[in-house]
């Protein structure tokens, strides 16, 4: 059986995909964006869909439904906090786990009883509402490396975000620094 799960590449999501993969130990993970979902490839060995931190498409919902209509029995749950996922509802039933009143995905997990340390709480809520919510050392470590690597990704390095995405998600799961993350923050900083 093949574990899937998909997630936004913000901190929320990535913190996200970082809770469900300390509980669901083999899972492959696929970084993207909302508007992205419909070119995700899931193939027949894939079982099982965690999906979190996927808002629905503002611009084409029907990118959204029907990404979740056509791997509907495959979805053991959709977990997102963006205004509008409620329309997944009348497709995904209990599978779907929505409130828009959370701050973050990893807040919406917490609520539904899920492990969330508490200092990955505090980064993802500052980072999907700052202005509510003060910084914190990992939201500040999260935020600088991705810049880096934004910056990486202008100057012609497709793969530096990702890069810095997955390193940061196996800092969180295994708990021991990324020497790859500390490299693109401290860049940041020399900025």
């Amino acid at each position: 059986m093949k574990n899937l799960v998909i997630c936004h590449g913000d901190c929320d999501g990535i913190i996200s995909a970082a809770v469900i993969t300390k509980i669901i130990h083999d899972a492959e993970i696929i970084i993207t964006q909302p508007f992205l979902l419909d070119k995700v490839v899931i193939d027949d060995e894939v079982k099982a869909i965690y999906l979190v931190d996927i808002a629905v498409n503002n611009k084409d919902t029907m990118v959204t439904t029907n990404f979740a209509t056509k791997y509907a029995s495959k979805i053991v749950f959709w977990v997102d906090h963006h205004p509008g996922t409620e329309i997944l509802a009348k497709i995904l039933n209990q599978k779907l786990i929505f409130d828009a009143t959370e701050p973050s995905c990893p807040a919406l997990l917490a609520k539904n009883g899920y492990t969330v340390p508490q200092k990955w709480l505090d980064a993802a809520n500052t980072n999907d509402r700052p202005t509510d919510y003060p910084a914190t050392a990992l939201s500040e470590r999260y935020n600088k490396a991705f810049k880096m690597s934004l910056i990486e990704l202008q100057d012609g390095n497709p793969t530096a975000v990702e890069i810095v995405q997955r390193a940061f998600i196996e800092e969180l799961t295994s708990g021991t620094y990324s020497r790859l993350v500390s490299e693109y923050g401290n860049s940041c900083q020399s900025n």
